[in-house]
């Protein structure tokens, strides 16, 4: 892994981005994001649309995820 890391930033200096933002991206890589299959979720259509959890607060907006490491 550091390896790969190594040579992203080196890749990342041609580039402009910083290395936080390398390391950032090859962590998102290992794992899966998926919603949560035990909450029910509606889209609130304000001005500004945004997830809620049903039976819940719908003033503070939620989006519960399950994270896993990728396979």
């Amino acid at each position: 892994m550091s390896e790969l890391i190594s040579m992203n930033l080196s890749l990342a200096a041609d580039l402009n981005v910083t290395s936080s933002e390398v390391v950032l991206s090859l962590l998102i890589e290992a794992f899966k994001i998926s919603p949560s299959k035990d909450k029910e979720i509606v889209w609130q259509m304000n001005t500004i649309v945004s997830p809620a959890v049903v039976g819940s607060d719908k003033s503070r907006p939620q989006l519960p995820l399950v994270v896993e490491l990728a396979k």
